[in-house]
């Protein structure tokens, strides 16, 4: 699997040399969500999938692609533990799988709060913050900020202190200015389908929040099974 060669590029080089970055390209959980994970996480079946609509295979699928990929992290996390070491993961998009309708995937053309909303998970270990406590605090201030990632390229020379041309400090998610992180109107989708997601996407709910499906609650029952127990 491509995890298992970025794992040994990871592997072959020395985290304790000053100015290391890696950047690791992961398969992630699109459509064809039962091609996106090795035989072994095939954990959940349809029968854990107690919504009452939509692709149950699909949805089994795309829960076990959320597994792995929650094993590649932790891998990945691991291997940074013991260095002075941070770990930035997210991802480029969202993945509707039958929340708003009768529709698994990402458009640009059917933007919706599930489609536009990502992970964003920063890691980082004992040594970071023993040697960075400044840097440290910024970081977890910036926890709930409110933020767009195609301004990423400004966070990632913010961290690594780095100022070069086209660089804006304001844009980055730990400035201690947040001014712009604050009144910047986030747009998303095609020109002729565009939103506001602060005044158009936010506040969408589900079709199970709306109370229009219903669901045994299977997932959040006996179903939570993880690599280990099988």
């Amino acid at each position: 699997p491509l995890e298992s060669q970025q794992f040994s590029l990871v592997d072959s080089k020395s985290h304790n040399e000053p100015l290391r970055f890696f950047a690791l390209h992961l398969m992630g959980s699109h459509d064809r969500y039962e091609s996106r994970y090795p035989k072994e996480f095939d954990i959940f079946s349809p029968k854990d999938i107690g919504q009452d609509f939509g692709d149950k295979n699909k949805m089994a699928a795309y829960l076990n692609s959320v597994l792995y990929g929650d094993f590649v992290l932790r891998e990945i996390i691991k291997r940074f533990e013991y260095s002075d070491s941070l770990v930035l993961y997210f991802s480029d998009h969202g993945e509707e799988v039958y929340e708003n309708g009768d529709f698994a995937g990402h458009s640009n053309s059917k933007m919706s709060r599930f489609i536009v909303e990502i992970p964003f998970i920063i890691y980082v270990s004992d040594a970071f913050i023993d040697k960075h406590p400044e840097l440290y605090k910024r970081l977890q201030k910036a926890q709930n900020q409110r933020y767009m990632n195609d301004d990423l390229i400004h966070t990632l020379l913010d961290i690594a202190g780095i100022t070069m041309q086209g660089f804006e400090s304001k844009r980055s998610l730990i400035s201690n200015d947040t001014t712009l992180l604050k009144n910047r109107i986030r747009l998303v989708g095609e020109k002729k389908s565009i939103k506001d997601y602060d005044k158009e996407l936010k506040a969408q709910k589900s079709y199970y929040q709306q109370g229009l499906c219903k669901s045994d609650e299977r997932i959040g029952a006996d179903s939570t099974k993880t690599k280990e127990q099988e």
